[in-house]
């Protein structure tokens, strides 16, 4: 992500190539089940997997440590999803998200924080 000011206000643009992709790929997938836009508080749980390289051991387990940041899928997947599942980003009142290797993508599960506690 990049920012910089143009005639006194902000812009914010990003220079990932694939960053729009993604974004369209999980909101098209959000907007197949979703059954309408949740306006209260939400629990998110992310699993994203990413592809092992090629250079890792194969007897070892080793952790994703290494980019895309965790914070920066969760931005991205709360990018795509407002609007189709959720109104607003600012509604998660709670995260779990976790990085890993195995087939590429990413599983979203969205709650109404209202049917976890009651």
């Amino acid at each position: 992500m990049r920012a910089f000011v143009i005639r006194g206000r902000p812009v914010i643009t990003a220079n990932s190539k694939t960053l729009a992709q993604w974004r369209q790929a999980v909101q098209y997938q959000a907007q197949a089940v979703a059954s309408g836009i949740m306006t209260g508080p939400v629990s998110v749980e992310l699993t994203f997997l990413l592809p092992k390289p090629k250079s890792a051991p194969r007897r070892k387990r080793i952790y994703a440590t290494k980019r895309p940041d965790l914070d920066k899928l969760c931005r991205s997947v709360f990018d795509a999803i407002t609007h189709v599942l959720i109104a607003d980003d600012s509604q998660v009142v709670e995260l779990r998200a976790l990085k890993d290797y195995g087939p590429p993508g990413v599983t979203v599960t969205v709650t109404e924080y209202s049917d976890l506690i009651g």
